[in-house]
C-alpha cells in the first residue's frame, strides 16, 4: 500500500470513527460502482448521509481539494447507491470531511454538512 493509500484510509477510519461517535449509523465505507466511489456511506435518523473524505497533512488543502469534477461523479455515484439500494425516496445529503495529519498534534477534522450547498 502506497503512502497516499495509507494517510487516505487513515483519514477514513477516523471520519467513520467520529461519525460514530456524533450518532451517525456507518453502513458502509468504500462503496464502489461504475461511476465513482462513495467514502463513507451513512445513516442519521432517516436521513442518509453520503461522505468524501479528503485527508491531508495541512489544513488549508483538505476540503478544497474536493474539485467539480468530483463532486460530479460523487453525486453520480449516489444517485447508483439510491437505485440499487431501492432507495429511490429516501432523504439524503453529500457531507465532506477534511481530515488533518501531523506529527505533532491530535487529527484536525472539519465536518462540512450538505456540502454541496457550499
Amino acid at each position: 500500500m502506497t503512502q497516499k493509500m495509507t494517510l487516505g484510509k487513515r483519514g477514513e477510519t477516523l471520519a467513520a470513527d467520529y461519525l460514530t461517535q456524533q450518532g451517525y449509523h456507518v453502513h458502509t465505507m468504500n462503496w464502489h460502482c461504475r461511476t465513482g466511489e462513495i467514502d463513507i456511506v451513512a445513516q442519521l435518523d432517516t436521513m442518509w448521509i453520503f461522505v468524501e473524505v479528503k485527508t491531508r497533512r495541512q489544513h488549508s488543502t483538505a476540503l478544497a481539494a474536493i474539485t467539480p469534477k468530483k463532486r460530479e461523479r460523487l453525486v453520480s455515484a449516489v444517485y447508483a447507491f439510491l437505485e440499487a439500494n431501492n432507495l429511490d425516496e429516501a432523504h439524503w445529503r453529500i457531507d465532506a470531511i477534511g481530515i488533518t495529519l501531523s506529527r505533532h498534534q491530535a487529527p484536525q477534522i472539519e465536518h462540512v454538512e450538505d456540502a454541496l450547498d457550499w
